[in-house]
């Protein structure tokens, strides 16, 4: 499998660049994945029946859910996934990912959250991130002209901490110490002899108030021209 990520908070246009790309490539959903050359899209949390419905639990449903048991139900939907996609051959391209299952999760450290998502991806990490990052005064702007679900409601401020938190786990994910330290955790060194220097994700940055259409260019060559 070859696993592409489009990440970033909430307002930044990364669910838009995802959509332009599977129409550009003629993509398919997970639960209509037939062929090995199909390129498979996904949304987290999503793409799977629990996937869907732990989406419309944790965005939509107007119910008190602590930040221990939503962290858990992000990783229950992302395990789903995984079971599903680890072993075939083909492109899978992501609208969201276990960055920001970690990114959004405030009650665990980067390295405790980064161990428990590891285990839900069968110690998958993606092969090529791209990052949309978006000030503040535009995260305002696009968050006035729109309905917001139970994330965006928590204000610009809020996000603003996410997207920096975002920085953090870039950084973390691209040190080999960092699965060193995991390794140890788990008393499973397989992630010492995997995650070398050539295996580690590879990062595109990108500013999220570019046009729709120059982001998505750069996206379409950064997953597919290198």
């Amino acid at each position: 499998m070859h696993y592409f990520v489009i990440e970033g908070i909430d307002t930044s246009g990364k669910t838009t660049q995802h959509k332009l790309l599977q129409q550009r490539l003629g993509g398919v959903n997970l639960q209509d994945y037939k062929k090995h050359d199909d390129i498979i899209f996904i949304n987290e949390p999503g793409a799977t029946d629990l996937g869907f419905y732990i989406r419309q639990l944790l965005l939509h449903e107007h119910i008190e859910i602590s930040k221990k048991a939503s962290f858990l139900l992000f990783l229950a939907q992302r395990a789903e996934i995984f079971t599903q996609i680890i072993n075939i051959p083909n492109i899978v391209i992501s609208d969201r990912s276990l960055l920001s299952g970690i990114a959004y999760d405030l009650s665990l450290n980067i390295t405790q959250a980064l161990y428990f998502n590891l285990f839900a991806t069968y110690n998958t990490l993606p092969e090529k991130i791209v990052f949309l990052e978006i000030p503040q005064n535009e995260i305002a702007k696009r968050l006035s002209g729109k309905q917001l679900d139970s994330i965006e409601q928590n204000g610009i401020e809020y996000l603003m901490n996410i997207q920096s938190r975002f920085h953090e786990i870039l950084h973390y994910i691209c040190d080999i110490e960092t699965y060193k330290k995991i390794s140890t955790i788990q008393e499973d060194y397989s992630l010492q002899k995997f995650y070398h220097q050539n295996t580690l994700p590879k990062i595109l940055r990108l500013d999220a108030t570019y046009s729709k259409e120059e982001l998505h260019e750069q996206i379409f060559t950064f997953f597919f021209d290198n």
